[in-house]
């Protein structure tokens, strides 16, 4: 079973990193936003669920294990460069759309061009969105030679063409940001030390919802609201009133058009919830009581674990990772490579 660590950030730290701040913006502004972004992902970017279509002249031999296996490489070369996680999420947008494509659909049928196509996907989304690109050469390295540098290239083409150029759709994090805008300032500094723990155990479930094929067919937006609902109820009535929280959600509804109570996000919610048990092998709310504890000291310790009883749900900064010593494993070493 895939396991990724979580990454908590002390209020400290995000204070210092304006990227991960919610965003500072009026209501209205949030709201426009919220508007335009639900507008793309049900339009430009929306992605269908192309390994169960009927219109294959084959059936596919690439499947939700495929998918899954190079999330999980996508995220240890990620993680050994210290780029942002959302990346990841990014490059498998890129993926699962391409896949929708005629143009992409000839991967379903061949491990290789899938396996070439999800690493090209990652190469293209670093290059767009962090401060420093991976040189072709280097991933022709990191799996053995089995893709030379010209056809990482040429794949690259053919994706942006299939993708008609349009790169820049809105991920669940993106989300995430927006819709914790919406709460009232005043009450986003009732507690800044639980407030990043919201962000970040919301945001930690949009990373983790990149490993579920079934939910990358669902709007970002609903990824976004259910980690946001299972974040405040897991730690917001902690330090919220009730009434503040019920009327946070319901400004969710009012500016995404999305019913928080619907049977569909209720679905999501629990999909997400049974990812962090298998990714931290720790229940969401258990793991949430202990971070409240760890806040609740008299002083935030750099180093100390958020659940000591389990070495895979363990802290780290969300900028600044620890380096690793050794390169990301090969995909052939990882297991990612198909036989």
């Amino acid at each position: 079973m895939y396991s990724l660590p979580m990454i908590i950030t002390s209020p400290e730290k995000r204070n210092a990193e304006e990227t991960l701040t919610v965003p500072q913006m009026d209501y209205s502004d949030v709201a426009d936003r919220l508007a335009v972004m639900r507008l793309q992902e049900e339009s430009t970017y929306k992605c269908t669920d192309y390994l169960n279509q009927e219109l294959h002249e084959a059936p596919p031999t690439v499947d939700e294990v495929c998918r899954e296996k190079m999330a999980v490489w996508c995220y240890e070369v990620i993680d050994f460069w210290k780029f942002k996680r959302e990346t990841v999420a990014i490059a498998l947008s890129y993926l699962d759309r391409f896949m929708a494509t005629p143009a992409g659909a000839v991967a379903l049928s061949d491990k290789n061009i899938y396996q070439l196509s999800a690493i090209t996907t990652l190469y293209m989304a670093v290059k767009l969105f962090e401060p420093a690109m991976l040189e072709t050469w280097w991933l022709s390295k990191l799996v053995e030679n089995q893709y030379v540098e010209a056809e990482f290239v040429e794949m690259e083409s053919m994706i942006l063409h299939a993708l008609k150029w349009r790169m820049h759709g809105p991920t669940p994090a993106s989300f995430v940001n927006h819709l914790l805008a919406l709460l009232p300032r005043a009450a986003q500094n009732v507690n800044t030390a639980l407030m990043a723990a919201i962000t970040d155990y919301a945001l930690y479930q949009t990373e983790i919802a990149v490993f579920d094929y079934k939910l990358q067919t669902q709007n970002a937006s609903s990824i976004a609201i259910a980690a946001v609902v299972n974040a405040f109820s897991s730690i917001g009535l902690r330090f919220l009133p009730e009434n503040t929280i019920n009327a946070f959600l319901r400004s969710i509804t009012a500016t995404t058009g999305v019913n928080i109570y619907s049977v569909s996000i209720a679905n999501v919610r629990c999909r997400l919830c049974k990812l962090f048990f298998s990714c931290t092998g720790t229940r969401l709310l258990t793991a949430a009581k202990l971070t409240i504890n760890l806040y609740d000291k008299e002083s935030f310790s750099e180093e100390e674990p958020v659940a000591e009883m389990n070495p895979r749900l363990r802290q780290k900064r969300r900028v600044s990772l620890a380096a690793s010593s050794s390169s990301p494993v090969s995909v052939t070493a990882n297991g990612a490579k198909y036989h």
